[in-house]
């Protein structure tokens, strides 16, 4: 039976020539949208995922309450660092850095400008960045030592080993290098080239020197690793007050911690609550990915209810010889899963055409992983649900035919399909309608 179905099939894809190649292209169009916008969105979704502690990092924050309203901030003064390890047990680890900047990098006649953060030596042991050349515990414990990308590596040293040679920053300083990092993920809330050590900082710059127990200074960020991510709260309540403590009481601050994994999404602050961010357009998106795929599955059933008058009759003679209704269902959903298929491989082919433009558009490095696992999961889904969906009202209709009537002639299924098709080209007009409005919002929001 199935290998009937499948040669029915094929033998109305090709006498039909025009429709099947309207269908298949409809549905292949409406497939490689969504799959370019998921892409985005999942990139969005991946951002500090792949750091092996991202589920015990955080960075300090504080809210602080003036004119009636909570304002929040990540510049904290350079003192917490250290107070915040006698703080409470659940805090493993602390780091400081600067909010980074370019500076220039010379070796021999090889010069370069690359973003630069300062941070302290626990920096590598909580950010887990892969290293290619060094230990991550031992290369800031210098205060002249240097850590470099690799693709830095490259650009001042060719094909020579980097390691324990010296660079020159800022035609002021020369420092060794100890370590050399892959380059930083582009879905990563950090971006830089090149690691200083925190101490160098404080012996070049007098300001952070004289800032190292002045509690009303906020210039700089610090890190927390918690042993265990349920006690957040218990290490909020613990160092809330700690600014009030030290002397900071002009206005009420309070510290809090901000989870590394809603670094990217979750970045906006209303009176002293998450209030969206990125989310937003994640979310925005991701139901735009989704009528796009409904307006393709809507022009789908159009066209097959369209076209219900030349199958009425093979609905008749199958009934009449035995076939029982869910059978043809089965059989007109196969079909429609059968398209569905064909469809996602032309959407594969339309995306890796449109790619190199769309990752200029959104300014990303997006590719398609076949490797992944969850690939093919999205791939099975998509498939499953553009078939069942595109194919669930034909294959009722269809199969609702009456074989007497049919066979006399006395069905026009035209006419008896005009109301739902009306309803299908309204919700089409209505998704679209929709998806204009959901842009010029995003527009504006952008403006």
């Amino acid at each position: 039976m199935f290998r009937n179905f499948v040669l029915i099939t094929l033998r109305n894809l090709r006498k039909n020539g025009t429709y099947s190649f309207i269908n298949i292209a409809g549905l292949s169009i409406g497939i490689a949208c969504s799959l370019l916008i998921m892409l985005w969105v999942f990139d969005e979704l991946s951002f500090n995922t792949f750091q092996p502690k991202a589920n015990r990092l955080y960075q300090v924050w504080i809210n602080a309450k003036f004119d009636g309203k909570i304002n929040s901030w990540t510049s904290v003064p350079q003192p917490t660092y250290e107070a915040l390890k006698t703080e409470d047990s659940n805090i493993l680890n602390t780091a400081i850095s600067d909010w980074g900047g370019e500076r220039l990098f010379g070796v021999g006649d090889n010069r370069v400008n690359k973003r630069t953060y300062f941070v302290s030596e626990e920096f590598l042991e909580m950010f887990q960045f892969p290293l290619i050349k060094g230990d991550a515990s031992l290369v800031l414990d210098d205060p002249n030592s240097i850590v470099i990308s690799e693709s830095m590596a490259k650009i001042l040293f060719g094909d020579e080993d980097p390691l324990n040679q010296t660079v020159r920053v800022d035609d002021a300083h020369e420092l060794k290098v100890t370590g050399v990092l892959r380059d930083i993920p582009k879905n990563s809330s950090l971006q830089f080239d090149c690691l200083m050590t925190w101490e160098h900082k404080r012996k070049t710059e007098d300001w952070v020197k004289e800032s190292i127990a002045n509690w009303g200074n906020y210039s700089f960020q610090v890190y927390v690793e918690l042993n265990d991510p349920s006690k957040e709260e218990v290490v909020e309540s613990a160092i809330e007050d700690l600014l009030t403590r030290k002397g900071e009481t002009d206005i009420k601050r309070e510290f809090y911690l901000h989870p590394l994994l809603r670094w990217r999404l979750h970045s906006n602050f209303e009176n002293g609550k998450e209030a969206g961010g990125m989310v937003d357009y994640v979310n925005m998106f991701t139901i735009i990915a989704l009528f796009i795929l409904v307006i393709a599955c809507i022009n789908f059933m159009n066209l097959a209810t369209a076209r219900s008058e030349r199958r009425a009759r093979e609905v008749g003679i199958r009934k009449s010889v035995g076939s029982r209704r869910h059978e043809l269902v089965f059989q007109f959903m196969g079909e429609s899963i059968f398209l569905a298929c064909m469809a996602f491989v032309i959407a594969m082919l339309i995306a890796h055409l449109v790619l190199p433009f769309y990752n200029e558009l959104v300014q990303k490095q997006l590719f398609i992983d076949y490797q992944a696992p969850r690939f093919w999961i999205f791939a099975a889904v998509l498939v499953s649900f553009t078939g069942i969906v595109s194919g669930s009202y034909p294959a009722l209709y269809l199969s609702s035919f009456q074989p007497v009537q049919v066979l006399k002639g006395k069905v026009r299924v035209g006419r008896g399909a005009t109301t739902p098709r009306k309803i299908l080209v309204t919700l089409q007009f209505g998704f679209s309608i929709l998806l204009i409005c959901l842009l010029y919002t995003s527009d504006a929001a952008d403006e």
